[in-house]
């Protein structure tokens, strides 16, 4: 699936070109919405990438490994693969670079911008 990422919202707009939607993985589509750009997995919206290239993901209320398994390469494939979702005795977590664990709901908000995570909003 992540050879099939954007890895910036320019990028993104280019690979859809004059479409709405355009499928980047198994069950997981990028589309525009308005001016953003929205990826789903299976209908739930997991990430959007904004025209400033700020990127928020989502769990979307699944807390699957699937789920994690793409937000963690969408988090590669725009440069941020020292963070990782993971789960630990049924928890969620958000690892930063120095190894460090931020506990997260299924339903948060991660908001990613100019390089570093810019906040987790709870939801």
């Amino acid at each position: 699936m992540s050879n099939q990422l954007p890895s910036s919202y320019a990028n993104a707009r280019d690979m859809l070109g004059t479409r709405l939607s355009r499928k980047v993985g198994h069950n997981t589509l990028m589309l525009l919405r308005g001016e953003d750009i929205i990826i789903t997995y299976h209908g739930n919206d997991i990430a959007r990438l904004t025209r400033n290239n700020e990127l928020s993901l989502t769990l979307s209320g699944w807390g699957t490994p699937t789920t994690r398994n793409r937000l963690n390469k969408i988090l590669v494939a725009f440069n941020y693969s020292g963070y990782v979702f993971t789960q630990k005795d049924h928890a969620q977590y958000l690892i930063n670079p120095y190894g460090q664990l931020a506990a997260i709901d299924v339903n948060d908000i991660v908001i990613f911008s100019r390089g570093a995570l810019e906040s987790i909003e709870h939801r």
